[in-house]
């Protein structure tokens, strides 16, 4: 009976191994957020037919839209409290451009993105949909699906 458990025990922690965990959410048109392994992949990709591109790499904490630009968040670096901003050219975008300089903008600071956010009609950056990752920082929001 004690080798059924330790078998069933082995079997469960099997199912929780390191890479069993995805996330994916499209956000509008061919663009989606991706996570695998954990959240901090969070990455902002153009999708087709056969994977997804990717436009801005971990960690995304925020994105936002309107029909002419995507704009973009992402932790300046594994241990920072900063922010870089991003913002894509929506029109000029085609899954073909890897890398994407042609219609990437970025990285910015937040005073820098301030600016080209008036001069260009940003959209605002929504930080309370589900890609916000944090770690340890009692600052962020929970993961919250309602984009729809």
């Amino acid at each position: 009976m004690r080798g059924v458990l330790n078998a069933a025990l082995l079997l469960g922690l099997l199912g929780c191994a390191p890479g069993d965990f995805s996330y994916s959410k499209k956000i509008d048109g061919p663009y989606r957020v991706m996570a695998v392994d954990d959240l901090a992949s969070m990455s902002l990709c153009y999708e087709v037919a056969d994977g997804c591109y990717e436009r801005v790499g971990p960690t995304v904490t925020a994105v936002g839209w309107n029909a002419a630009y995507i704009v973009v968040a992402r932790t300046a670096g594994a241990n920072s409290d900063a922010s870089e901003y991003f913002y894509i050219n929506r029109a000029a975008d085609r899954p073909d451009l890897t890398p994407p300089a042609e219609v990437l903008a970025g990285p910015f600071s937040a005073d820098q993105f301030a600016v080209d956010r008036g001069r260009l009609g940003l959209p605002p950056l929504m930080r309370d949909v589900p890609f916000i990752y944090c770690s340890d920082k009692p600052r962020c929001a929970t993961w919250r699906d309602i984009i729809r």
